[in-house]
């Protein structure tokens, strides 16, 4: 099971749920793709969500794909390469440099915007640190409260700018 602090296990596959999008990767050989493990399981989890009055979506539904996005990471399965999506990534540093050059700001907009980072920054778990400012200005004020930013969350703000595509490469 691929889990937040752990490793990823060593078994030829894994299985991974957020929320509600579940996820298997299994390592198979280039020879000969088809799958042993994850196709009747993910046939399984179909069913259990239906029998328990979740909808699957059809539309986010993938089997056997090398290549594949989901909960924000595009993942290349013949490079083995894991990273944050690209074009999630691009339109929140817009809006960040547009609330950076703003300056203003409210706690829900600030909530959203640091889960949209959080998201991005959930290959690169390291460099959530560059949050902290923004964090702490959500704590300070109350819903429905438009606020100054402090000119360390504005730095914040477009530090993860700067390095929106580092987080994705």
């Amino acid at each position: 099971c691929i889990t937040l602090r752990g490793r990823m296990p060593r078994q030829n596959w894994v299985v991974g749920i957020v929320i509600d999008d579940f996820i298997i990767l299994e390592q198979v050989p280039r020879a000969k793709p088809a799958s042993t493990v994850s196709f009747p399981l993910a046939d399984r989890m179909v069913q259990l969500y239906k029998q328990v009055g979740l909808k699957p979506h059809d539309g986010k539904r993938f089997r056997g794909q090398v290549h594949a996005k989901f909960w924000g990471i595009s993942l290349d399965g013949d490079t083995g390469i894991i990273r944050a999506q690209l074009e999630r990534a691009v339109p929140v540093a817009v809006l960040t440099a547009q609330l950076a050059r703003c300056g203003y700001a409210d706690r829900k907009l600030l909530e959203v915007l640091t889960g949209a980072w959080v998201s991005i920054l959930q290959m690169r778990r390291r460099c959530m640190c560059l949050l902290e400012e923004v964090f702490s200005e959500i704590q300070r004020f109350d819903y429905g409260v438009v606020f100054q930013l402090s000119a360390k969350a504005v730095d914040e703000l477009w530090t993860m700018v700067v390095f929106a595509p580092l987080f994705c490469s």
